[in-house]
């Protein structure tokens, strides 16, 4: 009986801080989601561009404060050098500035909590200049491009 009484307060205190966990997790979030109804009731009742634009830099403001107390960090990928652990590559693209094994576009922001990935940034990886093959065209006796074979 007291084995049995045991597994059921240690599988109440397992759904209790589980329980916890998410309520320490959202309870950030809940002043952006305020802010998001505000800026949805503003747009609603005054349909100016500026207005909807301050409720949006609102949010966003709140999303990284609420970001930054929960311990979420933006992966911001733009200029660094490809990291598979942190990033995840959607193509290549050929740049003269940027140089090869470089992100050169971020399509998707990354997260991580300390460590740990939740996300990885989704990313353009530049591979450098492009190719320039000058015997690529050879004009013909007639006047017509025709392709090298």
């Amino acid at each position: 009986a007291e084995m049995d009484n045991l597994r059921k307060r240690l599988l109440r205190d397992m759904a209790d801080s589980k329980s916890n966990a998410k309520i320490d997790a959202t309870s950030p979030f809940l002043s952006v989601f305020d802010h998001f109804k505000l800026a949805v009731k503003a747009s609603d009742e005054k349909h100016s561009f500026d207005v909807l634009h301050k409720g949006m830099e609102m949010i966003l403001d709140e999303f990284q404060k609420a970001f930054d107390e929960v311990g979420i960090e933006i992966i911001n990928a733009c200029g660094a050098v490809f990291d598979p652990n942190l990033h995840e590559a959607a193509g290549q693209k050929n740049s003269t500035e940027i140089p090869e094994g470089h992100v050169i576009e971020q399509w998707r922001c990354g997260y991580k909590l300390g460590e740990k990935i939740i996300r990885p940034a989704v990313v353009v990886i530049s591979s450098g200049a492009a190719a320039q093959n000058p015997q690529e065209n050879t004009e013909t006796a007639d006047g017509e491009d025709k392709p090298n074979e």
